[in-house]
């Protein structure tokens, strides 16, 4: 099967802001679309990811659609980025706009690890009728207590700090771009990136300079230790009712 390999498509979600997403699709007829949401950069998409994630080649020869889709307000998607905030919506109407596209057979599938299996369980829940399987991979459907907390409240010390200076020198990176920012934010924001140990010794973590700094959703987490009412906000089980989809779970 012949694909077409279109970039930045850009795909419109109910409030108006356009999503960016790159495109493979056949050049004739239709065909089912696999879907990975990811915040870290659709243009940089590997071919594998960790062993978790199939040969893109291979699925493309066995006649499958492919959409990559950096999530709102990251890379060259626009909106802001706030974790999870507008994931439930987002997915629903990208899987809504693919079952819409002429390429496509009308059902959809997503996979993916991390973030990008969070975001398959915020689409599945929403009772999205186009998805018919997701396979998220060492992820979480528990916003608060997988990723950066333990079910007593402990912090996640190495991976907030990591994950959350990681996030926030692409956002600085992404600013500058625009003509917002300053090159010195961006170079600490850069250097915590690569060497983010020194953060995890800074008491309270709530004040860790650089992060607290920048602000965004930083203060929201430190001021929300426990599982209450900004957590249970972004809680997928009572939901999950509404996931009717197969689900392929992997751990490890």
């Amino acid at each position: 099967m012949q694909h077409l390999y279109d970039i930045d498509v850009r795909v419109p979600m109910r409030d108006g802001v356009a999503l960016a997403a790159n495109v493979w699709h056949p050049v004739e007829g239709e065909a089912p679309t696999l879907l990975v949401r990811m915040p870290y950069g659709k243009d940089v998409f590997g071919i594998t990811v960790g062993g978790v994630m199939p040969d893109l080649m291979a699925l493309l020869e066995a006649g499958y659609a492919l959409v990559v889709q950096d999530c709102r307000g990251t890379h060259r998607s626009e909106g802001e980025f706030v974790p999870h905030m507008a994931d439930r919506a987002d997915g629903e109407d990208t899987v809504a706009w693919i079952a819409d596209q002429p390429w496509s057979d009308g059902t959809v599938g997503m996979y993916g690890p991390s973030y990008m299996g969070m975001v398959q369980w915020e689409t599945a829940v929403t009772g999205a009728p186009a998805l018919k399987a997701i396979a998220p991979a060492f992820t979480s459907i528990d916003n608060y207590e997988a990723p950066w907390f333990s079910a007593g409240g402990a912090l996640s010390l190495s991976l907030v700090t990591m994950w959350n200076a990681i996030m926030y020198a692409a956002d600085a990176q992404r600013s500058l771009a625009a003509g917002e920012g300053t090159v010195s934010q961006l170079q600490q924001l850069g250097h915590a990136a690569l060497f983010p140990e020194p953060l995890d010794d800074v008491l309270p973590t709530g004040e860790v300079p650089v992060l607290a700094a920048y602000g965004k959703w930083w203060g929201d987490w430190m001021a929300h230790p426990s599982h209450d009412g900004y957590w249970e906000a972004m809680e997928l089980t009572p939901e999950l009712k509404n996931a009717t989809v197969p689900a392929l779970n992997i751990g490890g």
